[in-house]
């Protein structure tokens, strides 16, 4: 079995008609993804009957199943209705308030990045005589 070369950018989605089988699916843009989970294609040529006895198969079906999964995205809408639920006092009220939450984040910088870079010494030293005024600290202090 011919493996592509690896190809990155944006996939060319396939046009799904009533008659589109799983097989026609599978083409040379599955083939990074497989890669990067470490799954033998190997079974790929055999009758889907026969990939439960297949070696290949299995070893790769324990790699998936073995895969921690996060919907990143539904996490952090339950955290914030969580964090702003107590406020509302009805449903509206709190799609209101979640709407205008998750506006006024979108506008503004992460808070704590800034802070962190506020808190942090400058990471250029500045050495030798010239960097001191007179005695002092060096420039930049």
């Amino acid at each position: 079995m011919h493996i592509p070369e690896q190809r990155f950018g944006k996939p060319k989605f396939p046009t799904l008609l009533p008659t589109t089988s799983l097989a026609d699916l599978a083409n040379k843009d599955c083939w990074f993804g497989m890669h990067q989970l470490h799954i033998d294609p190997e079974f790929m040529s055999l009758d889907v009957k026969e990939w439960a006895t297949n070696a290949a198969f299995k070893k790769s079906e324990v790699n998936v199943c073995a895969m921690n999964v996060v919907n990143d995205c539904a996490e952090r809408g339950v955290k914030l209705t969580s964090d702003f639920v107590a406020v509302a006092r009805k449903e509206q009220h709190l799609q209101n308030v979640l709407q205008a939450v998750e506006h006024d984040r979108s506008q503004q910088p992460n808070l704590r990045r800034c802070k962190r870079k506020e808190n942090k010494p400058p990471t250029t030293l500045i050495r030798g005589a010239s960097a001191y005024q007179g005695g002092g600290l060096p420039l930049g202090y």
